[in-house]
Formats: C-alpha cells, sequence, structure tokens
C-alpha cells in the first residue's frame, strides 16, 4: 500500500508542477498535505490509519480546489485562445 501511495504521490506532484508552475502556493498545497496527520516513532497502526485518513481528506480537499481553479481559468479565456502551459496560483500565465 505504501509504495502504491508514494507512486500516486510522485505522479500527482509532477502533474501539479506541469500544471501550475515549479514553486507554486499548489505545489507547496500538496507537500503540506503529504504531512497531514501526527507523526512520531513507534506510531500505532491505529494512529498509522488515522494519518492516512487525513492524507486524503487533505489531499482531496486541495485537488478540488486546484481543479476548480482551472476549471475558472479555462472560463474566463476568450473562445480560441491558447491554453496556457501552465497556470501558476497566483494567477500568472506562464507560456
Amino acid at each position: 500500500m505504501q509504495n502504491e501511495e508514494q507512486g500516486w504521490i510522485n505522479l500527482t506532484d509532477k502533474i501539479i508542477e506541469h500544471g501550475f508552475g515549479e514553486d507554486s502556493s499548489t505545489g507547496s498545497q500538496f507537500n503540506h498535505a503529504k504531512w497531514a496527520g501526527q507523526h512520531r516513532i513507534n506510531m500505532s497502526e491505529g494512529e498509522i490509519q488515522r494519518n492516512y485518513d487525513l492524507r486524503i481528506e487533505a489531499f482531496e480537499a486541495m485537488l478540488k480546489s486546484s481543479i476548480a481553479e482551472l476549471e475558472l481559468v479555462m472560463e474566463l479565456k476568450p473562445a480560441g485562445t491558447r491554453v496556457p502551459a501552465a497556470v501558476v496560483s497566483d494567477s500568472r500565465q506562464v507560456f
């Protein structure tokens, strides 16, 4: 399970980097979501599961808002205009 989660995190991190820019606040939010929960040595199975649940909740909220941002940007683009290669979270466009 950990390998699957890490693979998903790596892929999603790269998608966010390409979609929003390398130093975007969206990337920072994603990195913050990876550390949801409490962390210490010798955690119980219940604590590990609780951290997993908190990560999933944090990822879900962050990704939903990022998708909404992209949808809004797409709606604001006039028809026939070029879509940017990356959209930086502070509303600047990077081509």
